[in-house]
C-alpha cells in the first residue's frame, strides 16, 4: 500500500511537471532604465553685453545633451532663462517619469521543496501570475516606446528653439539678477504630478551683478534647490548668500558633470 502511494504521487509530481508552465526567465525580461527622483533644471545665462569683458562662459547647446540626456532618463523639466534688463522665460524641455516596470511571478518552487499534493494549486496560481505579468509587461513596452517618442519629438523642439537663441549674440543693457532668481523660484516651487519629489536644481551662469535695481533687496531661494554658479574669477556678486561655503565654478561643463554625476 505504502509503494502504491508513493508510485502515485510520482506520477503526480511527472504529470505536474509535464504540463507545468516554464518558469520566466528574469534574466530575459527588458531591463527599465534606473528608477530615482525627477530632475528640475532652471538654468539662468547672462545675457547683457558686457558678458564678454568679463569672461563669463557662454552656454552652447553641446552644455545641454547631458541634462537632456539626464531628463530623458529619471524625467524632469529644463527650463532656460535669460538675466536680462527683465527676468525673461526662453523655453522648456520636459518629460514625465518612466513607467515602472512589471514585478515577475514568484518561480515555482524547486523539485523535493515542497509537498507534491501542493503543486497544482501553485502551479494554477503562477499560470495565473503568469498571464497577468505578460499583459503588463506588454503595457510597460507600449508606454516605454510611447515616452521615447515623446522624448525625440519633445527634444528636437527644444533644441531648434534654444539653438536660434544661444547664436543671437548677448545685448541686454543691464542684468535683472533679483526677478531671475525670484522667477526660478516660483518654477521650482510649482507641484507636479510626480510619484518621487523632484530634485530641484539651479545652474546660474552669470557673475551676479546687479544692475537693473538700484538697491536690490537679498536673494533667496525659498524652494532650497542645489545652486550652482558658473562665473569668471570667483565672482558671485549678490549671489554669494546662496552659495554657502561653495566656490563658484569657472566652467559650466565642470557644473553639468556635477549635476549628472558623470
Amino acid at each position: 500500500m505504502k509503494l502504491q502511494l508513493l508510485s502515485i504521487l510520482g506520477l503526480m509530481w511527472g504529470l505536474t511537471g509535464c504540463n507545468s508552465t516554464p518558469p520566466i526567465s528574469v534574466a530575459a525580461n527588458p531591463q527599465p532604465p534606473a528608477i530615482s527622483s525627477p530632475v528640475r533644471i532652471y538654468v539662468a545665462i547672462d545675457r547683457t553685453f558686457s558678458v564678454g569683458a568679463s569672461k563669463i562662459p557662454t552656454l552652447k547647446l553641446d552644455n545641454l545633451q547631458p541634462l537632456l540626456e539626464l531628463v530623458k532618463k529619471v524625467g524632469g523639466e529644463i527650463r532656460v532663462a535669460e538675466v536680462c534688463t527683465s527676468s525673461v522665460r526662453l523655453n522648456s524641455f520636459y518629460l514625465s517619469e518612466p513607467p515602472l516596470a512589471p514585478q515577475t511571478p514568484t518561480p515555482m518552487p524547486k523539485s523535493g521543496t515542497v509537498n507534491p499534493l501542493e503543486l497544482p494549486k501553485l502551479q494554477k496560481q503562477y499560470d495565473l501570475q503568469a498571464k497577468v505579468y505578460q499583459q503588463q509587461l506588454s503595457s510597460y513596452q507600449q508606454a516605454m516606446a510611447s515616452r521615447q517618442q515623446e522624448a525625440q519629438q519633445n527634444s528636437t523642439e527644444f533644441t531648434t528653439k534654444i539653438s536660434k537663441v544661444l547664436a543671437q549674440p548677448a545685448n541686454c543693457q543691464a542684468s535683472d539678477v533679483v526677478g531671475t532668481i525670484e522667477r526660478g523660484d516660483l518654477y521650482l516651487s510649482e507641484a507636479g504630478n510626480w510619484r518621487q519629489p523632484p530634485r530641484n536644481v539651479a545652474l546660474l551662469i552669470t557673475d551676479g551683478l546687479e544692475t537693473a535695481q538700484n538697491n536690490p533687496k537679498q536673494v533667496k531661494f525659498a524652494s532650497n534647490p542645489q545652486v550652482l554658479l558658473v562665473s569668471s574669477g570667483g565672482r558671485a556678486g549678490i549671489l554669494q548668500p546662496l552659495l554657502g561655503g561653495n566656490k563658484p565654478y569657472e566652467s559650466i561643463e565642470g557644473a553639468v558633470r556635477f549635476i549628472t554625476g558623470k
